[in-house]
Protein backbone atom coordinates (compact mmCIF):
# COMPACT_ATOMS: atom_id res chain seq x y z
CA UNK A 1 0.00 0.00 0.00
CA UNK A 2 2.99 1.87 -0.37
CA UNK A 3 2.00 3.87 -3.32
CA UNK A 4 -1.55 5.09 -1.72
CA UNK A 5 0.03 6.17 0.99
CA UNK A 6 2.94 8.35 -0.63
CA UNK A 7 -0.13 9.90 -2.56
CA UNK A 8 -2.63 10.51 0.09
CA UNK A 9 -5.26 7.43 -1.29
CA UNK A 10 -5.39 5.58 2.03
CA UNK A 11 -8.98 6.85 2.30
CA UNK A 12 -10.45 5.34 -1.24
CA UNK A 13 -10.96 1.20 -1.48
CA UNK A 14 -9.87 1.20 -5.24
CA UNK A 15 -6.75 3.16 -5.08
CA UNK A 16 -5.72 0.83 -1.62
CA UNK A 17 -6.53 -1.94 -4.24
CA UNK A 18 -4.84 -0.67 -7.03
CA UNK A 19 -1.27 0.21 -5.00
CA UNK A 20 -1.44 -2.89 -3.50
CA UNK A 21 -2.02 -4.90 -6.48
CA UNK A 22 0.28 -2.76 -9.02
CA UNK A 23 2.62 -2.03 -6.41
CA UNK A 24 3.48 -5.34 -6.45
CA UNK A 25 2.85 -6.60 -10.23
CA UNK A 26 5.71 -4.10 -11.05
CA UNK A 27 8.52 -5.48 -8.88
CA UNK A 28 7.98 -8.11 -11.52
CA UNK A 29 10.40 -8.14 -14.80
CA UNK A 30 8.23 -8.90 -17.57
CA UNK A 31 4.41 -7.59 -15.88
CA UNK A 32 4.00 -5.72 -18.86
CA UNK A 33 2.89 -8.91 -20.90
CA UNK A 34 -0.10 -8.86 -18.31
CA UNK A 35 -1.02 -5.45 -20.28
CA UNK A 36 -0.34 -7.25 -23.74
CA UNK A 37 -3.37 -9.28 -22.89
CA UNK A 38 -5.93 -6.38 -22.34
CA UNK A 39 -8.36 -6.24 -25.43
CA UNK A 40 -10.71 -3.80 -27.39
CA UNK A 41 -14.21 -4.49 -28.35
CA UNK A 42 -12.85 -6.13 -31.59
CA UNK A 43 -10.88 -8.47 -29.74
CA UNK A 44 -7.65 -7.40 -30.80
CA UNK A 45 -5.37 -7.33 -28.18
CA UNK A 46 -2.05 -5.33 -27.26
CA UNK A 47 0.38 -8.19 -27.25
CA UNK A 48 1.93 -7.26 -30.49
CA UNK A 49 1.95 -3.55 -29.89
CA UNK A 50 3.79 -4.39 -26.81
CA UNK A 51 6.79 -6.45 -28.03
CA UNK A 52 10.42 -5.89 -27.91
CA UNK A 53 10.43 -3.51 -25.28
CA UNK A 54 14.07 -2.38 -23.38
CA UNK A 55 12.62 -0.38 -20.44
CA UNK A 56 9.34 -0.03 -18.46
CA UNK A 57 8.25 2.24 -16.13
CA UNK A 58 5.03 2.56 -13.99
CA UNK A 59 3.66 5.62 -12.11
CA UNK A 60 1.07 6.09 -9.89
CA UNK A 61 -1.70 9.01 -10.13
CA UNK A 62 0.52 11.21 -12.17
CA UNK A 63 -1.46 14.06 -14.06
CA UNK A 64 -1.67 14.23 -17.92
CA UNK A 65 -2.88 17.54 -18.85
CA UNK A 66 -4.65 18.26 -15.81
CA UNK A 67 -6.40 14.66 -15.83
CA UNK A 68 -5.35 12.16 -12.97
CA UNK A 69 -5.49 8.36 -14.27
CA UNK A 70 -4.29 5.90 -11.76
CA UNK A 71 -1.36 4.67 -14.09
CA UNK A 72 0.62 5.62 -16.81
CA UNK A 73 3.43 3.10 -18.05
CA UNK A 74 5.63 4.01 -19.66
CA UNK A 75 7.55 1.59 -22.42
CA UNK A 76 10.74 2.08 -24.20
CA UNK A 77 11.39 -0.33 -27.46
CA UNK A 78 14.52 -1.35 -29.00
CA UNK A 79 14.25 1.57 -30.64
CA UNK A 80 13.81 4.07 -27.72
CA UNK A 81 10.10 5.04 -29.05
CA UNK A 82 7.87 5.09 -26.00
CA UNK A 83 4.88 4.80 -25.48
CA UNK A 84 2.19 4.78 -22.82
CA UNK A 85 -0.14 2.92 -21.20
CA UNK A 86 -3.04 5.29 -19.57
CA UNK A 87 -4.64 3.14 -16.79
CA UNK A 88 -7.85 3.81 -15.42
CA UNK A 89 -8.47 0.93 -12.45
CA UNK A 90 -12.21 0.50 -11.40
CA UNK A 91 -13.28 -1.75 -8.68
CA UNK A 92 -17.34 -1.77 -8.72
CA UNK A 93 -17.15 1.86 -8.85
CA UNK A 94 -18.83 3.80 -12.27
CA UNK A 95 -16.59 5.66 -14.35
CA UNK A 96 -17.17 9.42 -13.53
CA UNK A 97 -18.77 11.83 -16.50
CA UNK A 98 -16.63 14.34 -17.80
CA UNK A 99 -16.92 16.69 -20.72
CA UNK A 100 -15.50 14.63 -23.75
CA UNK A 101 -18.10 11.52 -22.46
CA UNK A 102 -16.68 9.47 -19.56
CA UNK A 103 -13.12 9.23 -17.57
CA UNK A 104 -11.82 7.07 -20.35
CA UNK A 105 -12.53 9.89 -22.75
CA UNK A 106 -11.04 12.43 -20.90
CA UNK A 107 -8.09 10.33 -20.44
CA UNK A 108 -7.60 9.55 -24.29
CA UNK A 109 -7.79 13.12 -24.95
CA UNK A 110 -5.63 14.24 -22.59
CA UNK A 111 -2.80 11.50 -23.91
CA UNK A 112 -3.73 12.58 -27.30
CA UNK A 113 -2.75 16.42 -26.80
CA UNK A 114 0.49 15.32 -24.55
CA UNK A 115 2.11 12.33 -26.21
CA UNK A 116 0.54 12.32 -29.96
CA UNK A 117 -1.71 9.84 -31.48
CA UNK A 118 0.51 7.11 -31.85
CA UNK A 119 2.23 6.87 -28.83
CA UNK A 120 -0.08 5.69 -26.15
CA UNK A 121 -2.77 3.41 -25.73
CA UNK A 122 -5.94 3.72 -22.63
CA UNK A 123 -6.82 0.52 -21.02
CA UNK A 124 -9.69 -0.12 -18.65
CA UNK A 125 -8.81 -1.94 -15.40
CA UNK A 126 -12.08 -3.50 -14.01
CA UNK A 127 -13.54 -6.01 -11.56
CA UNK A 128 -16.01 -6.73 -14.50
CA UNK A 129 -16.46 -10.51 -15.73
CA UNK A 130 -17.10 -9.56 -19.26
CA UNK A 131 -16.18 -6.55 -20.98
CA UNK A 132 -17.62 -3.09 -20.02
CA UNK A 133 -18.74 -2.13 -23.79
CA UNK A 134 -20.92 0.59 -23.04
CA UNK A 135 -18.67 2.01 -21.20
CA UNK A 136 -16.14 1.83 -23.99
CA UNK A 137 -18.16 2.83 -26.81
CA UNK A 138 -19.55 5.40 -25.05
CA UNK A 139 -16.16 6.78 -24.22
CA UNK A 140 -15.40 6.48 -28.17
CA UNK A 141 -18.91 8.14 -29.29
CA UNK A 142 -18.21 7.02 -33.54
CA UNK A 143 -14.82 8.23 -33.40
CA UNK A 144 -12.61 6.02 -35.49
CA UNK A 145 -9.67 7.60 -34.02
CA UNK A 146 -10.20 6.90 -30.49
CA UNK A 147 -9.96 2.90 -29.37
CA UNK A 148 -9.79 1.27 -25.67
CA UNK A 149 -8.56 -1.61 -23.94
CA UNK A 150 -9.98 -3.66 -21.37
CA UNK A 151 -8.62 -6.18 -18.89
CA UNK A 152 -9.88 -7.73 -15.60
CA UNK A 153 -8.26 -8.58 -11.59
CA UNK A 154 -9.92 -11.87 -12.69
CA UNK A 155 -7.21 -12.23 -15.61
CA UNK A 156 -4.74 -10.21 -13.41
CA UNK A 157 -5.35 -13.70 -10.87
CA UNK A 158 -5.60 -15.87 -14.01
CA UNK A 159 -1.40 -14.22 -15.59
CA UNK A 160 -0.46 -14.37 -11.77
CA UNK A 161 -1.27 -18.15 -11.45
CA UNK A 162 -0.03 -19.29 -14.88
CA UNK A 163 3.42 -17.12 -14.12
CA UNK A 164 3.28 -19.25 -10.54
CA UNK A 165 3.75 -22.36 -12.28
CA UNK A 166 6.96 -21.22 -14.60
CA UNK A 167 9.00 -19.26 -12.20
CA UNK A 168 12.24 -20.09 -10.74
CA UNK A 169 13.15 -17.41 -8.75
CA UNK A 170 12.36 -17.35 -5.45
CA UNK A 171 11.72 -13.84 -5.08
CA UNK A 172 9.58 -13.96 -7.99
CA UNK A 173 7.72 -16.84 -7.03
CA UNK A 174 7.05 -14.89 -3.80
CA UNK A 175 5.54 -11.94 -4.88
CA UNK A 176 2.57 -13.47 -7.11
CA UNK A 177 2.18 -15.90 -4.54
CA UNK A 178 0.96 -12.54 -2.60
CA UNK A 179 -0.24 -11.62 -5.31
CA UNK A 180 -2.78 -14.07 -5.93
CA UNK A 181 -3.78 -14.43 -2.45
CA UNK A 182 -4.47 -10.37 -2.03
CA UNK A 183 -6.69 -11.19 -5.15
CA UNK A 184 -8.73 -14.57 -3.56
CA UNK A 185 -9.12 -12.15 -0.41
CA UNK A 186 -10.70 -9.15 -3.08
CA UNK A 187 -12.89 -12.18 -4.34
CA UNK A 188 -11.09 -12.09 -8.11
CA UNK A 189 -10.12 -15.92 -7.66
CA UNK A 190 -11.40 -17.93 -11.08
CA UNK A 191 -11.67 -21.98 -11.43
CA UNK A 192 -8.28 -23.31 -12.39
CA UNK A 193 -9.90 -26.54 -13.75
CA UNK A 194 -8.81 -30.01 -12.62
CA UNK A 195 -5.57 -27.98 -10.58
CA UNK A 196 -8.08 -26.84 -8.09
CA UNK A 197 -8.79 -30.05 -5.12
CA UNK A 198 -12.27 -31.48 -5.57
CA UNK A 199 -13.85 -31.54 -1.97
CA UNK A 200 -14.40 -35.16 -0.86
CA UNK A 201 -18.23 -35.69 -1.98
CA UNK A 202 -18.58 -37.92 1.64
CA UNK A 203 -21.54 -36.23 3.30
CA UNK A 204 -21.06 -32.84 1.34
CA UNK A 205 -23.85 -30.02 1.29
CA UNK A 206 -25.25 -29.17 -2.07
CA UNK A 207 -22.92 -26.00 -2.11
CA UNK A 208 -19.91 -28.54 -2.07
CA UNK A 209 -21.22 -30.35 -4.97
CA UNK A 210 -21.88 -26.78 -6.77
CA UNK A 211 -18.42 -26.32 -6.44
CA UNK A 212 -17.13 -29.69 -7.93
CA UNK A 213 -19.29 -29.18 -10.76
CA UNK A 214 -17.72 -25.91 -11.30
CA UNK A 215 -14.32 -27.33 -11.36
CA UNK A 216 -15.57 -30.04 -13.84
CA UNK A 217 -16.84 -27.57 -16.18
CA UNK A 218 -14.35 -24.73 -15.80
CA UNK A 219 -11.82 -25.91 -19.10
CA UNK A 220 -15.50 -25.58 -21.36
CA UNK A 221 -17.34 -22.70 -19.61
CA UNK A 222 -14.18 -20.37 -19.76
CA UNK A 223 -14.66 -20.20 -23.63
CA UNK A 224 -17.61 -18.73 -23.09
CA UNK A 225 -15.68 -15.55 -21.27
CA UNK A 226 -13.29 -14.71 -23.77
Amino acid sequence: MIHADLHGKTGVREDLVTSGCMGLLELLPNYIEFFGGAKDVSGNDLSGRLKGYSGVQMDFWHAVDGRIPDLIVTITNDNDNEIRLVIEVKFGAPLSPAPEGNQLAAYWCAANKTFGSRNFEVIYLTKDHGMPKNDMEEAKNGDANKNFYWISFYDLYRWCDEELQKRRCDTDKNILKLLVFYLEKKGCRVFRGFKDKLIPMKNSCFYRRVYNLNCELYPYLRILYK
